[in-house]
């Protein structure tokens, strides 16, 4: 049985889904708290239980990391019809520090995949679980932003929040 919560953040309403003490999906704020249950449910296709749980701790992290506050999210993630790779490059995302951008070589590199930046661009598309997986934090070599699932402008602000400078054309690397 996969339980979700909806939680309020300072950006908003914020969903997350699973099931003993591992997160399968995260529906970023921005939608009402009615529009993100019915968001969920579609995204994994299955029926889910509400729950005041706050998965572990996870919902407050969530709430700490949404008021600016630098998080170590310590959940684990499953991500429903997901690859060993996806769980290697998501892995592999959650070392890259807070307010530092790495690129989807460099990741490739990291976990051992030279040469599979684009496998893991598209790893990182899967990822169900943003901010606790960050995938905001990885960009093209050539500096630009690259890609995120829940849109370009959900990427900058992450950023701007952890304080990182990137904007189109410039990266960060502590």
């Amino acid at each position: 049985m996969i339980l979700f919560s909806v939680i309020q953040t300072e950006m908003g309403w914020l969903g997350i889904a699973g099931e003993s003490g591992v997160l399968d999906a995260l529906v970023l704020p921005g939608l009402d708290r009615y529009e993100i249950s019915a968001r969920m449910q579609a995204d994994l296709g299955r029926t889910l239980f509400y729950t005041d749980a706050d998965f572990s701790g996870e919902a407050d992290r969530l709430r700490a990391y949404f008021a600016g506050e630098r998080v170590n999210f310590r959940c684990a993630v499953r991500g429903i019809g997901t690859t060993e790779f996806d769980h290697e490059v998501w892995d592999g995302a959650r070392r890259i520090p807070y307010g530092e951008t790495w690129t989807y070589g460099e990741l490739a590199a990291m976990i051992g995949h030279p040469g599979a930046a684009r496998a893991v661009g598209s790893a990182l598309g899967r990822n169900p679980v943003p901010v606790v997986v960050p995938c905001h934090r990885i960009i093209r070599s050539d500096g630009g932003l690259g890609g995120f699932s829940a849109g370009i402008h959900w990427k900058i602000s992450l950023l701007a929040l952890e304080g990182s400078p990137v904007e189109q054309g410039n990266r960060t690397r502590g």
